[in-house]
């Protein structure tokens, strides 16, 4: 699933525990899977990819939802 970075900001928890928010994203991929119950169906969030610039570098950032929170631009 693919997750538009110009309507989400993203922030990263870094080393020292504070996220913080992510300049230059071009790209996020949320891999999601199915867990199948009695008559429930769950979709669960298996990684997530970000795509930045990060001090002009092109960086690949792989994590779970633990390491990024997306905020809806107002």
């Amino acid at each position: 699933m693919k997750i538009d970075p110009k309507e989400y900001r993203v922030e990263m928890l870094n080393d020292d525990g504070y996220f913080v928010e992510l300049d230059d994203v071009l790209n996020i991929t949320v891999n999601t899977s199915e867990l199948r119950g009695d008559k429930v169906i769950e979709r669960v969030i298996d990684n997530i990819m970000i795509d930045c610039i990060i001090k002009g570098k092109a960086t690949l950032l792989l994590g779970n939802e633990n390491k990024f929170k997306f905020k809806k631009r107002t």
